[in-house]
């Protein structure tokens, strides 16, 4: 997401990555849950690259969440 802002300015360069960031979510099933479900929507709507990046860590965190609780 960082180069792709450098390289064609931030809000463009968010709205191409996002799509990117839209499929990883869904293959690596971060959006399964309901609050993965609404941090996706929400990094889908951003128009901020910093608010995209706090969508994004705070998917990773709901899915170590998720991992710690099962083991």
């Amino acid at each position: 997401m960082e180069s792709l802002c450098l390289a064609m300015g931030a809000l463009p360069g968010l709205r191409h990555a996002r799509k990117h960031l839209a499929a990883y979510v869904d293959r690596a099933g971060l959006g399964l849950s309901e609050k993965g479900a609404r941090l996706r929507r929400a990094l889908l709507a951003c128009e901020e690259p910093d608010e995209a990046r706090r969508h994004v860590f705070a998917l990773f965190a709901q899915e170590q969440e998720t991992c710690e609780a099962a083991a």
